[in-house]
């Protein structure tokens, strides 16, 4: 960070040719927001079609075709896989918490327990801990939260099983995703650029 001071320049009066190169920068920091804000939709605009393509359109193409796999003419592969992806909201993490423990998989909860000890308390930490209200340490929380990937792990397996799993609670859904694998045959790209 600068530590110009810009108060100094309160009361001069700037040069002409400052002033427009001031507005031109300005004018070129507008724009380069603008392309900016224009890339990222159309990167989330390209996100979308693959998405369909990929979600959609190739597994229902697949599914009619009766195929699980395509080799394509440059030797690379098309498959539609069975995917799931758990995206839980917040609001929902100890009604997630509370089914873990009551299915008896509450080992996959992490914890953290945060107590503010102020200065020159290292002696008195691991003690604490196990004593904190007796002590009359008022002033702590717990955190509890399970790592996505370990519930997306556990969400298949129960599935897998056979087990009632609450989609909506999980904000959970199982789709077929295409894929294509491989390397082409003459070493260009997939698709021949």
């Amino acid at each position: 960070m600068s530590n110009t001071d810009y108060g100094r320049f309160a009361d001069a009066a700037p040069a002409p040719e400052k002033i427009a190169d001031l507005s031109t920068a300005a004018i070129s920091m507008y724009e380069a927001e603008l392309e900016v804000l224009r890339a990222e939709q159309q990167l989330k605009d390209a996100q979308a079609k693959l998405r369909d393509i990929s979600e959609k359109v190739l597994p229902d193409l697949m599914e009619e075709a009766g195929m699980a796999e395509l080799v394509l003419a440059n030797g690379t592969k098309l498959k539609v896989e069975d995917k799931l992806t758990v995206q839980p909201l917040a609001a929902n993490r100890p009604l997630i918490i509370e089914w873990l423990r009551r299915t008896g998989n509450g080992g996959k909860v992490k914890r953290n327990v945060v107590v503010s000890l102020g200065k020159d308390a290292d002696e008195r930490e691991a003690a604490l801990i196990a004593e904190l209200e007796s002590e009359g340490f008022k002033d702590h929380s717990t955190k509890e939260w399970v790592e996505p990937a370990t519930l997306t792990a556990h969400v298949k397996r129960a599935l897998e099983a056979g087990e009632e799993v609450d989609m909506d609670m999980l904000n959970a859904r199982v789709f077929k995703k295409a894929k294509i694998t491989g390397k082409p045959k003459d070493g260009s790209s997939a698709f021949g650029e």
